[in-house]
């Protein structure tokens, strides 16, 4: 919001919330269409949430964003081989850490994205199918699952809302590692304890991704994209089980059409044979 604002002429340091109009979403709306659909729905809902905030909070303030229409955004289902998933956690060093970054004037700089928990963290990812905001704050380790506070649906009902993740044996073996390796107590995060700043700690871990995948595959993977692996795994696995207690959501559906991946499914099952060859079909 701050730099559309400043690109559209208009100083947010003395700008009074209680005057901000239309004129200012419009800048808003032409700065975002700059980034993708999703980013631009993100922001945009953001912002919504922010406006019904502070008139929850009894502030003058009319919802301007209220009326602005969201993008059409296709769902992201790319997935990850285990193989490349192996090859990537081999190339995540502290040599092959550097990436190049932008300052600005055209100067540029180097920032080391090496952590020496961003392999575990990648691989809670893909075993647990945990958002990022889910995996900075996990601590509720039960015998057979993991509790965990689903964030995204916690503020679109303004309640707290938890996510049972089912340990299952990848899952399972990884924290036990984790605790023995890192003699963890009960009150301590389960990943990367010693970080205090948990947002940022995820940012690297996401920006770290996507930086050493480069150095093994042209093809364009994301974090994100180990969700999607979990979820096409999990259905395969379990079918129409994975909803509820046991899914990423309530209903199957709902994580067929956001995450699954159909090439995946339809290549498990080519040449499935549904009946007994020796016995006749007709």
């Amino acid at each position: 919001m701050y730099k559309a604002l400043k690109e559209g002429k208009v100083n947010p340091n003395y700008l009074v919330i209680e005057e901000f109009n239309e004129n200012h979403v419009g800048l808003i709306h032409d700065y975002l269409l700059k980034f993708s659909n999703k980013t631009y729905n993100d922001k945009m809902s953001t912002y919504r949430s922010f406006f019904n905030y502070l008139i929850k909070e009894g502030h003058k303030v009319n919802n301007v964003f209220a009326e602005v229409k969201m993008k059409r955004t296709e769902a992201r289902t790319d997935i990850i081989s285990i193989e490349d998933f192996k090859r990537l956690c081999e190339v995540a060093t502290e040599e092959n850490g550097w990436s190049i970054i932008n300052k600005g004037h055209s100067k540029q700089g180097r920032r080391q994205l090496y952590r020496d928990y961003l392999v575990d963290i990648w691989r809670f990812a893909l075993f647990s199918g945990c958002r990022p905001e889910e995996i900075r704050n996990v601590k509720d380790i039960k015998e057979d699952y993991i509790l965990v506070k689903n964030y995204k649906v916690s503020r679109s009902k303004n309640e707290d809302v938890f996510r049972y993740v089912v340990l299952i044996k990848e899952l399972h073996d990884l924290v036990k590692e984790l605790i023995e390796k890192n003699q963890l107590a009960e009150e301590d995060y389960l990943l990367a304890d010693e970080e205090t700043n948990r947002v940022n700690m995820m940012n690297v871990c996401s920006l770290a991704f996507s930086h050493y995948w480069k150095l093994i595959s042209d093809e364009r993977r994301i974090f994100y994209d180990l969700r999607n692996t979990y979820a096409t795994r999990m259905i395969e696995k379990i079918g129409n089980r994975f909803e509820g207690v046991t899914g990423l959501h309530s209903n199957i559906r709902t994580t067929s059409v956001n995450y699954l991946n159909t090439d995946k499914i339809l290549s498990s099952i080519r040449r499935t044979q549904l009946f007994d060859a020796n016995k006749e079909v007709i």
